[in-house]
């Protein structure tokens, strides 16, 4: 919720053309999801569960917009699905590559394929792969107990 609260004051203070724009975005994105959250629970009826401090920034950007909340800024929607195939890959080569003997690197080379399969940098599929945000882990673990797999430990 902070990055929602950005201000364009924080945005000038910044010294470079980039970091600017990467708080802009970093500011829009934010917003994005919380009037996104905002939004479901209204049409659900469930306004009452949102966190105060959501209801009170949307109610906020809403009293400064002439009553209505801004529509989204856009950009690309998040490909969850293939984040979960990518890192689901990675771990499969890993325990693939683990049955067959493999030792130090195995990891890398895991890493390494899955970015060539699937068309992505080494470090994209890198981040995905040691991305441990509660949330994502979460995902990651209930997709593959729906393909009747573990999640593997460290060692």
């Amino acid at each position: 919720m902070s990055n929602a609260k950005i201000t364009r004051f924080d945005i000038q203070d910044e010294r470079t053309e980039r970091k600017r724009r990467e708080l802009v975005r970093a500011r829009d994105v934010a917003r994005d999801e919380l009037i996104k959250m905002y939004r479901a629970a209204q049409k659900g009826g469930t306004l009452d569960r949102v966190d105060w401090g959501i209801r009170n920034f949307c109610e906020d950007l809403k009293a400064s917009n002439g009553g209505r909340l801004p529509t989204p800024k856009g950009g690309r929607p998040r490909d969850e699905h293939r984040r979960l195939l990518i890192a689901i890959k990675v771990i499969e080569t890993i325990e693939a590559s683990k049955a067959s003997g493999g030792g130090r690197g195995t990891v890398a080379r895991a890493i390494h394929q899955v970015a060539t399969n699937f068309g992505v940098q080494y470090r994209r599929v890198r981040e995905i792969y040691y991305d441990r945000d509660p949330a994502w882990m979460r995902d990651l673990r209930v997709s593959l107990a729906m393909r009747g797999r573990e999640f593997p430990t460290a060692g």
